[in-house]
């Protein structure tokens, strides 16, 4: 057998570790001016809308003036739509669809034509 302990030359010896850490700078906190948000509590109900319009996807909106455009062409062609033939023209939910009509009826375009369950826009 060998022995227990053997030797190391010196030269196969590793140098001992220095750790360093390194130096951290701190800087001050900088203050940003934060836009003045006036709380809506305080606004009257036609200012928080117009509020919450500019707030809106510009992307948004004009994805729906496309859309209300498709449907005032498709209604000046037929006359009479459905909730069913908006859905079905620019593939939007129901919800989505009713939204557009309403706003159409708000802005004279269309008229609300009521029969028992199904109600139908006129042109």
């Amino acid at each position: 057998m060998g022995p227990q302990n053997p030797q190391v030359p010196q030269e196969f010896k590793p140098e001992p570790e220095i750790l360093v850490e390194p130096e951290i700078k701190i800087e001050p906190e900088v203050k940003v001016d934060e836009p003045s948000v006036v709380p809506a509590s305080e606004l009257e109900p036609e200012d928080k809308f117009k509020e919450f319009l500019k707030l809106g996807n510009p992307a948004r909106q004009k994805n729906m003036e496309k859309h209300l455009q498709q449907i005032i062409a498709f209604a000046q062609e037929k006359k009479e739509l459905t909730n069913q033939d908006v859905r079905d023209l620019v593939h939007v939910s129901q919800s989505t669809a009713t939204d557009y009509l309403k706003a159409l009826v708000n802005k004279g375009v269309l008229r609300i034509n009521k029969r028992s369950r199904k109600t139908s826009y006129l042109f």
